[in-house]
């Protein structure tokens, strides 16, 4: 993609730069060194953005069923707003089917355990745009945090049995989040 037309331009820079170093232009070459910083920032960026690149969903669905392994679950209104990693789900190709999700249930965030899996019926729609021009972008927060669609669960998330075992990381991860979930709810009340 463009990431890799930056980084050829940044290295046809320092090309010129160390080409030029004999010479005696100091301006020339603090120019050059000065773009290809610039290059180099917005490569970075490019990569970033290749790098958690991830389906995201283009039209509502649902009610649609899914198991998924909690990542976070914080307290929302009557409810709690759980942030769910999906395998898979119905009526969806798997390459187009977002690999994280964020829904609405209402039930205690307390019963809802990171790195427990649960079985819902939910519905899914596309990260929403700003509400008004210039406004908070949650579209953007959600594509670099890997949220490919939000939605709401109809009745109560049910505990399943996980398909697999969680890998080290992922074990650590939910005995991190966990902790952070009991400090946000003392917090809150």
């Amino acid at each position: 993609g463009g990431g890799w037309a930056i980084v050829a331009a940044v290295v046809g820079l320092i090309l010129a730069i160390w080409a030029g170093r004999r010479r005696d232009a100091p301006d020339l070459r603090a120019m050059l060194a000065l773009t290809a910083a610039l290059l180099i920032g917005f490569a970075a960026a490019a990569f970033r953005t290749e790098r958690v690149a991830a389906p995201v969903l283009v039209r509502k669905i649902g009610p649609v069923h899914f198991d998924g392994r909690i990542l976070a679950a914080d307290a929302h209104g009557k409810g709690a707003r759980l942030l769910l990693a999906v395998p898979s789900i119905a009526r969806l190709a798997p390459a187009h089917a977002p690999h994280r999700v964020r829904v609405s249930v209402r039930m205690d965030p307390a019963q809802l355990t990171p790195g427990h899996w649960a079985h819902m019926l939910a519905v899914l729609m596309p990260p929403p745009a700003p509400a008004v021009p210039g406004g908070y972008d949650f579209r953007r927060w959600a594509y670099y945090q890997g949220i490919g669609a939000v939605g709401y669960a109809y009745g109560k998330a049910k505990p399943v049995a996980a398909p697999r075992p969680d890998t080290r990381i992922q074990a650590l991860s939910a005995g991190v989040q966990r902790p952070s979930d009991v400090r946000s709810a003392r917090i809150r009340d």
